[in-house]
């Protein structure tokens, strides 16, 4: 939205190259791009709907509380039902179906305790959205206290509630956004970085810094939007890299026509991706995660825990150094500032990184090399090797040194028993107990699926606990049990020269995230450029991802394997009831993006019409015929709407409308006898009257509620505001609803048949309609019209000749406007030193007209004759052929285009082209086209500055009507109407009354507004006095093209868009200026006065 095309950064798009390319056209296109400003004039009351909103969680906590049993008794015996399923033993089974049937009986008896308490709101976690209830609504406006939330000043507080709702129940702190500052920073949903500067739409920021009890900014409103998709568009070439785009190779051909092609990577991936772990709650999942990383960490590989949160980093980060006393680095949006130091040692021995989304994105982590005291070390302080080791033992002797510590400490093994055995004795003891451990972990990936099966069963059957079974196994087959369990080394156990040796960096997914590619993201930060590298996810049901989308088919699988609180199971049932929650939110947002582009359609349009129109206003190219498009427009549709057949009819129910507040069809009137008419204003006035007492009655009493509920004061205050009926609140209570209803009506009639209606007799005047459109000429164009001379029955014929008028008026303005600006330039100037500004002024006018004139002479002039012979000089170029002739006469002297590029740039001060002769049809008619344009400089930029400001102004109104519109247009589809075709209809309406508005307000401003020329003092110190003169009359030019204060001619243009607030924009010179201005006005040339210099007292 600049104001000049030297501030516009992207001129030309031409093409663009787009780093992790589906992160920005496919992720962030849910969102469309959007600048914003303030929004209200008034203070919202966030305070109000905040404290509204805990009330509600305070008193919905029974209810929560209670279907929170009832969703465990749910999963409890689910739970039970497959372990049914999988049982061997009888005598188990029937003990566990009595245990499920005891849950199952419990769970009616929870839902009714559930029913007992009261739900005020909803929540939809996939929309991050709450909805109040009847319920609530009711509780609210008993809190609130300030009466019914759906009748008048109160229309806004049901949507600041449900912001604030949302802000409480829906968007979790260190999770959706962080508090520094004393602000409330959003943290970007896919990378996890800050989004500085960037704040919630709607008011949902303000909510959730009323609910922080941080600095409430100022609500925002959209000034300009954009889909990404649409964006992008612009480019006539666009491409991008990305490492996870496959998947999206759909989206990205159908939106962006945009091929994806497979590059293969530099080296072979061999990273091993292992199965998801699934828990049952998310207490479990994160012990296990914690397990998991004290024993990767023990044995010296390199760690990196991916975190969907601020909330779940830090948590687990106090978790970890609680538990095990690990040390490690925590990388979120709190710490992004650290992120290239942390990331740079995060491939070292024994390295943990806790880390959201953005750790490491785009770089390689390097694996570091490991020595023999490094890894000694380590070791010892992990307490996985005895303190008497050192770097001159054999590798066999370390290695056997940390196989007996461990026995010592994992199996209770004392030293005397320790000495008994052998290295490999005590090894086998370790195996087996891992075995019987970790064996139900095992993953078999070379077997065929029935031997996969038999292996399954052995695993859950109590046999594979026998110690008997177990210890018939021979060590290899113990060694290659353990081989196959994801990321276990304590059994290859040797002296690593590096971490890669160890098997890489460790990944430990934490939850899945919404999108397949967001995991193979974090996936993709291990094994790079060949190295070795594993993953793993670990889910409880508990995560949003699986609450939200997985519910169901989750519990049918858990249903056949079973499962209790604090088991862990891995099964392919539930890693595909995993992929179909991803790919239920892929399918959701996709359809978001899709319905975003469709609702953008309308909107692309406007988009490109409003804008190129700007553009072409903003680089001056044809802004006088954009004017006279607007006047002519104007003039045709005030013509059509003043002389429509229905115009006096719709005038008296406007009337009605606004003088007794009473809704009439235009069609029911009749305009040929006064009494006629006022006998149906008031028959149609008795009716809605009685209308509107029974609609509003029942805001205020109700047959479903006792009358100690009632809203006695606000129908009494209601009553007497709308129809002088002194009604008491005792005297309410004491009536029934018809009562009242009765007494209203009573005398709502009675106060209609008082009203005089004599003010309508207006419109029985037969040149109604002609002397309305006589007025309306007068007051926007200024020219005098008689109503006699309008023709009704030739309105077209109307309409060329007011335009015509007004044409001709508006070209009286290109002759007299300049002139009146450099005027004002020169009083302006003239406060500071008189003769400087007569020599400007003789300057201007030899440039502009070719007048030879002394400032001596116009020093002597008083200031009404300057202004007579200017206007004079310039009718004779403007109006009465001076221009053409000369520019006749210098072609006819010598055509040569050189020739006449250099007497134009010295007779006009403008620089011309030779390439712009050449193009031209006419060389001729390009010289006097191009003098023209100098001619009315100041006039062009007159018209520059009110449309921009205007076109800015309507367009951010515009903008605020189609975001209100696209968000009531969903209930259009309770009528059975398509919100998307209703959405383009109306938003195609609306455009057009921007475009009416915009016509109208630049067509009445246009032939009053001046630009206040800005001047700045000149220092009696200064040594630049001789640039004055040259300077010379573009002086003035500069000045009509760098203004921006108005004054009192451009008060109209405040009310169309301009700012009001000149003071504040005036620098200190500018000020004493105006002042002086204001002091010595009598001393200005239009006041009758000379240019002289004045004597100022010293301060």
């Amino acid at each position: 939205m600049k104001l000049s095309a030297k501030e516009q950064v992207q001129k030309q798009r031409d093409f663009v190259i787009v780093d992790e390319v589906d992160s920005i056209l496919v992720d962030e296109a849910r969102t469309p791009l959007i600048i914003s400003g303030p929004a209200h004039d008034d203070a919202p009351r966030y305070e109000l709907a905040d404290n509204v909103a805990r009330h509600l969680m305070q008193v919905q906590k029974p209810w929560t509380e209670a279907d929170n049993l009832v969703q465990k008794a749910i999963h409890k015996a689910t739970g039970y039902e497959g372990d049914i399923r999988n049982c061997r033993d009888k005598a188990q089974i029937e003990k566990m179906r009595e245990q499920m049937k005891q849950v199952e009986e419990t769970i009616p008896g929870l839902e009714a305790e559930r029913d007992k308490h009261i739900q005020y709101y909803e929540i939809e976690l996939e929309k991050k959205a709450a909805h109040l209830t009847h319920d609530g609504i009711a509780e609210a406006q008993k809190v609130a206290n300030i009466g019914s939330f759906y009748v008048g000043n109160n229309m806004d507080v049901p949507h600041l509630l449900e912001n604030a709702l949302r802000a409480h129940v829906v968007y979790t702190k260190d999770k959706d956004y962080v508090v520094q500052g004393g602000e409330v920073v959003i943290v970007d949903e896919f990378t996890g970085r800050l989004m500085i500067g960037r704040q919630w739409s709607d008011g949902l920021h303000q909510a959730v810094e009323s609910k922080e009890r941080v600095k409430i900014k100022e609500e925002t409103q959209t000034l300009a939007t954009v889909t990404i998709q649409n964006f992008f568009k612009l480019y006539k070439r666009i491409a991008g890299m990305t490492g996870t785009a496959v998947t999206e190779a759909t989206e990205f051909l159908e939106v962006y026509n945009m091929d994806v092609v497979c590059v293969p990577t530099n080296k072979p991936v061999i990273r091993e991706d292992n199965n998801d772990i699934i828990y049952l709650s998310a207490k479990d999942k994160w012990y296990a995660i914690m397990d998991e990383i004290k024993l990767q960490h023990d044995v010296g590989r390199p760690v990196l825990v991916g975190t969907t949160s601020v909330e779940a980093s830090e948590m687990l980060s106090q978790l970890l150094a609680k538990k095990h006393g690990i040390k490690h680095e925590v990388l979120n949006a709190k710490q992004h500032e650290r992120e290239a130091n942390i990331v740079e040692d995060a491939g070292s021995l024994g390295a943990v990184m806790i880390a959201t989304n953005m750790a490491g994105r785009g770089t390689d982590i390097r694996l570091r090399p490991i020595s023999r005291e490094q890894q000694i070390h380590h070791w010892q302080q992990r307490d996985l090797i005895g303190r008497d080791a050192n770097t001159d033992m054999t590798d066999q002797e370390l290695i056997g040194n940390v196989y007996r510590h461990l026995a010592g400490r994992l199996l209770g093994l004392k030293p005397a028993d320790l000495s008994d055995l052998s290295d490999e004795q005590v090894k086998r003891k370790l195996l087996i107990k891992w075995v019987k451990e970790n064996g139900w972990r095992v993953q078999w990936p070379e077997m065929k699926w029935w031997e996969k099966l038999l292996v399954y069963k052995f695993f859950l059957t109590p046999a594979w606990h026998d110690e008997n079974r177990v210890s018939d196994m021979s060590d290899d087959e113990l060694l290659h049990v353990l081989d196959q369990l994801p990321s276990f080394l304590l059994h290859r156990l040797r002296m690593f020269t590096d971490t890669e040796d160890m098997g890489g960096l460790h990944i430990i997914g934490t939850e899945r995230h919404e999108s397949r590619r967001i995991d193979n993201q974090l996936r993709g930060r291990a094994g790079r450029q060949g190295n070795k590298g594993s993953s793993r996810f670990f889910i409880s049901l508990e995560d949003d991802l699986m609450r939200m989308f997985a519910g169901k088919t989750t519990l049918a699988a858990l249903s056949r394997l079973g499962m209790k609180e604090g088991d862990a199971i891995e099964h392919r049932w539930l890693t595909k009831s995993v992929e179909r929650a991803q790919r239920k939110v892929e399918e959701r947002n996709y359809e978001i993006r899709k319905n975003l582009v469709e609702y953008d359609e309308v909107m692309e349009l406007q988009r490109n019409h409003f804008y190129g129109m700007r553009q072409d206003v903003l680089e001056g190219r044809a802004v006088e015929q954009v004017i006279f498009d607007f006047i002519y427009d104007a003039v045709s549709d005030a013509v059509m709407l003043y002389l429509d057949k229905d115009y006096v009819k719709t005038q008296v129910a406007e009337w009605c409308r606004t003088t007794l507040d009473v809704s009439i069809d235009p069609g029911k009137l009749r305009m040929d006898d006064f009494d006629e008419l006022q006998e149906i204003i008031r028959r149609n006035a008795r009716s809605e009257a009685a209308q509107v007492i029974d609609v509003t009655l029942g805001e205020y009493m109700s047959n479903d509620q006792p009358p100690e509920q009632w809203d006695t004061r606000g129908l009494s205050q209601w009553a007497m505001s709308r129809f002088h009926v002194d009604l008491k609140q005792n005297q309410i209570r004491q009536m029934n609803i018809q009562e009242v209803q009765d007494q209203l009506v009573e005398a709502a009639h009675t106060q209609i048949d008082k009203r005089e209606l004599t003010g309508a007799i207006k419109y029985m005047d037969k040149l109604y309609a002609q002397k309305q459109l006589v007025d309306w000429v007068s007051q926007k164009f200024n020219i005098q019209v008689k109503p006699e001379e309008i023709e009704i029955a030739n309105p077209q014929g109307v309409v060329d000749k007011l335009f015509e008028q007004a044409r001709d008026s508006y070209l009286e303005r290109e002759v007299t406007y300049p002139v009146d600006f450099a005027m004002d330039m020169t009083v302006a100037t003239a406060q500071q030193d008189g003769a400087w500004a007569a020599q400007q002024l003789a300057h201007w006018a030899k440039h502009r007209y070719g007048m030879d004139i002394k400032p001596e002479d116009l020093i002597q002039m008083t200031g009404e004759q300057v202004r007579n012979m200017l206007i004079t000089e310039a009718t004779a170029w403007m109006r009465e052929g001076k221009l053409e002739t000369t520019v006749d006469e210098v072609v006819n002297r010598d055509s040569n285009p050189e020739t006449l590029v250099t007497w134009f740039k010295e007779r006009f001060g403008k620089t011309l082209t030779v390439e712009q002769l050449q193009e031209a049809e006419s060389a001729r008619d390009e010289l006097v086209t191009q003098g023209r344009r100098v001619m009315r400089t100041e006039l062009t930029e007159l018209e520059r500055f009110v449309l921009l400001q205007i076109l800015d102004m309507a367009w951010k109104d515009h903008l605020y009507a189609m975001d209100q519109l696209k968000d009531s247009v969903g209930l259009r589809g309770y009528a059975e109407k398509d919100p998307r075709i209703e959405y383009k209809r109306e938003g195609a309406a609306q455009y057009n009354q921007m475009q009416q508005s915009v016509r109208d307000r630049v067509t009445e401003l246009i032939f009053r507004a001046r630009l206040t020329p800005e001047v700045e003092q000149k220092s009696v110190y200064s040594e630049k006095s001789a640039q004055h003169a040259e300077a010379g009359g573009q002086a003035y030019a500069a000045a009509s093209q760098g203004t921006a204060q108005q004054q009192e001619d451009m008060a109209a243009a405040e009310q169309a868009g301009g700012r009001g607030d000149d003071d504040a924009m005036l620098t200190r010179k500018q000020r004493r200026a105006r002042a002086a201005h204001g002091k010595d006005e009598d001393s200005s040339p239009n006041a009758g006065g000379r240019f002289r210099n004045r004597k100022r007292k010293k301060r």
